[in-house]
């Protein structure tokens, strides 16, 4: 393989990669428990992602075209088996916040 075509698949790899939305935004946005639902609500190309929490905060990832950090206040949520931000995979978020009263 040529140097050109490696070139060209790296580029093309990373530029698939960073147009799918799986770069994170390293600033998170304090948003509400509704604000958070809408977003897990968001459709089949939307996705919303427990990435751990800190000691004053829930952090999620929101993927849809781009990707978004969002942080919530652990005062106003609670969350069943948290971990720190990036110490364990990230766990999908399905039907856990729009069904909370």
């Amino acid at each position: 393989m040529s140097r050109a075509s490696i070139t060209l698949l790296v580029t093309t790899s990373f530029l698939l990669v960073s147009c799918s939305g799986f770069i994170p935004h390293p600033i998170a946005k304090t948003v509400s428990v509704d604000d958070l639902a809408r977003a897990e609500g968001g459709g089949s190309l939307s996705t919303l992602w427990y990435v751990g929490s800190d000691d004053r905060y829930h952090y999620f990832d929101h993927y849809i075209k781009v990707a978004s950090r969002y942080r919530i206040s652990k005062s106003e949520l609670e969350w069943k088996n948290s971990f720190a931000v990036g110490a364990e995979k990230p766990t999908l978020v399905t039907n856990q916040l729009s069904t909370r009263n």
